[in-house]
This record gives C-alpha cells, sequence and structure tokens, in this order.
C-alpha cells in the first residue's frame, strides 16, 4: 500500500481537484493521510465529507504547527509500505501512483523520481526531467544541490517507508523540504527515474516563495549552513553543488540591500556572517566566476551595490 501524505492550510479552493486526482489513480491500493494544520477557512468541512465519502481518506486535525510538522505527523500515522507527498493546490496524471511504484520496483530501488511540470497560469514555464533511467546516490545528489533535473523538493517521489526511520521535516519555514529529501536519498545505493509520468505544481501569487524573495525568513539561512556543513563531509560531490547553495543565499540577501527594514539589515548581517565562515571555500571553489568570488567578497565585508 501507498500512503499519500498531503499537508493543508487554508487550501479549501483547491481541495476537490487535488482529491479528484487521487480518486481517479489507476493504482488504487493506498490511504491518503489529510493533515489539516489549523485552516482558518472552510477546509475541515470538505476535508470530513471527503473522509466519511471514501475510506481511503483520513482526516487528521493539529493546532497550526507548520507544514514541516504536518508532514511529520503524517509519517507517524501512516500505514503503507510506501510513502509519497502531494501539495493540497497541485495535480497529478492518473498514472502517477502506479508509474512510481513500477519504477521503483523493476529498477530495485527503495526510492523513484519523476518530472516536475511548473504551471503558471495554466502554462509550462519550467520542467525538472531526467533521462537517466537508475542514478547512483551521488549522482542523484548532485542533481538535486545543483538545482538540475530533479526538483528538491517531497513531491514527485516514491520512498520505500523502511528508508524514512529516524528522518523528520525540520522545524523550519523553507528549505526544510530539500533537507528532508537529501537525507532520504542518503539512504539509498540508487534512485530510480521515471519520464512517464510527471507531477505538476501550480504556481500561484500567494505562494510561500513570493513572500520569501520580499522579505525572506532566517531559516533560509538556517537550512543553507547545514546545507553547507553538509557539503563539507561529502567530498564526492560536484563543486557546482556548493556554487548553487552559496548562490541561492545570494538572490534573498541582495535585493534587501537598500532596504532599510530592521528584520532586512539582520538578514543581510547573517548571510555575511556565513560568506565570511565560507569566504575559502568560495575562492577554491572551481566552480565560482572569478567576477562572483571578487562580488561575494566585497558583499562580505560591507559593499552594497
Amino acid at each position: 500500500m501507498i500512503s499519500v501524505i498531503i499537508p493543508i492550510y487554508n487550501a479549501e479552493k483547491y481541495l476537490l481537484r487535488t482529491i479528484h486526482c487521487l480518486q481517479e489513480q489507476l493504482y488504487t491500493d493506498f490511504e491518503v493521510l489529510l493533515i489539516d494544520d489549523g485552516s482558518k477557512d472552510n477546509s475541515a468541512a470538505v476535508l470530513r465529507d471527503i473522509a466519511a465519502k471514501d475510506t481511503r481518506f483520513r482526516y487528521i486535525y493539529q493546532e497550526n504547527q507548520g507544514v514541516s510538522a504536518a508532514r511529520n505527523h503524517g509519517l507517524e500515522l501512516c500505514k503503507g509500505q510506501y510513502v509519497t507527498f502531494i501539495d493540497a493546490d497541485d495535480v497529478i496524471p492518473n498514472n502517477y501512483l502506479a508509474n512510481l511504484l513500477e519504477t521503483l520496483l523493476e529498477n530495485h530501488c527503495q526510492m523513484s523520481v519523476c518530472d516536475v511540470v511548473i504551471l503558471r497560469d495554466e502554462k509550462e514555464s519550467k520542467r525538472f526531467s531526467c533521462t537517466s533511467n537508475k542514478l547512483e546516490q551521488t549522482e542523484a545528489l548532485n542533481l538535486i544541490l545543483s538545482r538540475r533535473n530533479i526538483n528538491s523538493g517531497p513531491c514527485a517521489k516514491l520512498f520505500q517507508r523502511e528508508i524514512l526511520k529516524g528522518i523528520q521535516f525540520p522545524p523550519l519555514k523553507a528549505y526544510e523540504d530539500i533537507l528532508f529529501v537529501i537525507n532520504a536519498v542518503c539512504r539509498c545505493e540508487d534512485i530510480a527515474v521515471t519520464s512517464d509520468t510527471q507531477y505538476n505544481y501550480i504556481q500561484n501569487e500567494g505562494s510561500a516563495m513570493n513572500g520569501f524573495l520580499k522579505l525572506p525568513s532566517k531559516d533560509i539561512i538556517t537550512a543553507t549552513e547545514k546545507l553547507l556543513e553538509f557539503l563539507r563531509d561529502r567530498k564526492d560531490l560536484d563543486p557546482q553543488c556548493f556554487y548553487v547553495t552559496t548562490s541561492h543565499l545570494m538572490q534573498y540577501a541582495a535585493p534587501l540591500l537598500k532596504n532599510n527594514d530592521e528584520k532586512a539589515r539582520s538578514f543581510v548581517k547573517a548571510t555575511r556572517s556565513v560568506y565570511k565562515r565560507n569566504l575559502r571555500r568560495i575562492w577554491t571553489c572551481v566552480a565560482f566566476p572569478w567576477k562572483e568570488k571578487i562580488t561575494f567578497t566585497l558583499f562580505t565585508f560591507g559593499w552594497k551595490h
């Protein structure tokens, strides 16, 4: 059986669309854990009605604690041999569960991944797709950490439940997903890959990412430091992983340089501290262009332009 974990917060507008996708699945041996993270809209009523009509759907309520806590709650309660995650406002085709499971079993792996299509205004804006049928652990980590071919979140993946024992989503508001995923990948020798199905990520104007770009949470810095620590211990990984991880933090900090808000200044200051501790690594990283090495150094010591 596959356990599908869906964290839900004020998703009344999208719930029935997502639920319908699951009810149309060709593979039917699944349970769906609907984790209501203290929704304030009419989500609870919609979810209770679904659970009353279809016994495969279980409604679980918790006080608002965030998406990490909701997913962890689902991991505690799930009964399936396999686990997958879906967000409440996204869409999957009817072969989604069947194809992920078939790919995992045929390749004798403990984890499988599929394409991710990012949709904006019903049009494809980006696609994560991998042409390989199977990836070694190091290959998979290189793609995930360099943000290429494999989406870094927990969706579009099927995990053997056994490998998730002892792994939780950290209590962060950002990048908690990639930390979870790399921990899971590190439990696998190989990762099975399919492009015969896809996960459709619906990009909404009110998404958390749009909010973070305006005034990012310091959890982004905390997560970045954890990733940099992980990369320090994994000498086998491509230098591009360090470059991309370091650069992603700059994309949040740089726009805040002209912002006089106290939280913005604090974020920039904390970012500079991270770069100062890793400045030697920046200068010795072969993936860093020379101009960016200079730019990062000037930023670290207070340059604002």
